[in-house]
């Protein structure tokens, strides 16, 4: 739920412990991709102004899942960064190599969670998760591991939901192919 006006003292303390743990990891997730120090302090800001409407999906007790959610939003701000200032340079194809996009991916019908899990098959799903490029990683992570919604992701990310959609599809294609391929070995 996005917060309208003030925000309470609880969530305001929450974000400034967030704040202090987290900024320099979201700091460097921004400048591996903007490669400015001003624009990636501003990606940080922004993914905390972001951040606000989702504080009760952010468990502080959990460093890894925070860690990874936390720069997940950096990351993505920062690529909008990246592509609105391309866009500015008439770069937009180098923004097309960087994200790696195959616009010809088709769905597939399952998917590794729609599998009955055992401890092995959960370590070859992670480690292929983990192999991913970051936007497809990056969506079943919001998705799977973090509970949100396609529309959710979509406000969280300023994406279209037919962006999201497909990235998950494509992600799921993807991961199914690795497993597969370890199947056979």
């Amino acid at each position: 739920m996005i917060h309208k006006g003030k925000i309470s003292e609880n969530d305001s303390e929450k974000i400034k412990r967030l704040y202090e743990e987290y900024k320099n990891i979201m700091y460097f997730e921004a400048y591996k991709i903007l490669k400015d120090i001003q624009l990636s302090e501003d990606a940080v800001q922004q993914s905390f102004i972001k951040l606000v409407g989702h504080l009760e999906k952010v468990e502080e007790d959990n460093f890894a899942k925070t860690k990874n959610f936390l720069t997940i939003i950096c990351r993505n701000v920062a690529i909008d960064s990246y592509k609105k200032r391309a866009t500015l340079n008439s770069n937009i194809d180098y923004i097309d190599e960087i994200t790696n996009e195959n616009l010809f991916a088709t769905e597939t019908k399952s998917s590794p969670c729609d599998i009955i899990i055992d401890n092995e098959t959960l370590k070859n799903i992670f480690n292929a998760v983990e192999k991913l490029p970051s936007i497809y990683r990056d969506m079943i992570l919001l998705e799977k591991l973090y509970g949100y919604s396609k529309k959710e992701i979509c406000c969280l990310l300023d994406l279209n939901y037919e962006t999201v959609k497909k990235r998950i599809i494509r992600a799921k294609k993807m991961l199914m192919e690795m497993l597969n391929e370890e199947d056979k070995v």
